[in-house]
């Protein structure tokens, strides 16, 4: 009779201790972008966004910019962005 009768959502659950983390002596993490920029000036922080081209980047910087400087200033940095196009991946060493 006990096997037919429900069991309590507590006596279900199923809990696993916590894997501790592994040493990572030696490395330091990496900086956000947020961190990288926190000194920049707004023309810094339009350069580094018309420089990149990785569309993540491109949004953690639009990101930063709005939220320090505003949305006009963001709207200003898209279209100085846009004005000139972005570069292509592995285009930079293809000089000559």
């Amino acid at each position: 009779m006990r096997d037919r009768t429900k069991k309590k959502d507590d006596e279900m659950l199923i809990s696993h201790a916590p894997q501790p983390e592994p040493e990572q002596e030696g490395r330091e993490p990496t900086p956000t972008i947020a961190e990288q920029l926190a000194g920049a000036t707004l023309e810094e922080m339009t350069a580094r966004l018309k420089a990149t081209s990785r569309a993540s980047e491109r949004a953690e910087i639009l990101m930063e910019i709005q939220r320090r400087f505003g949305n006009e200033a963001a709207e200003q940095a898209v279209s100085g962005a846009r004005a000139e196009p972005a570069p292509a991946e592995g285009a930079e060493g293809e000089g000559g």
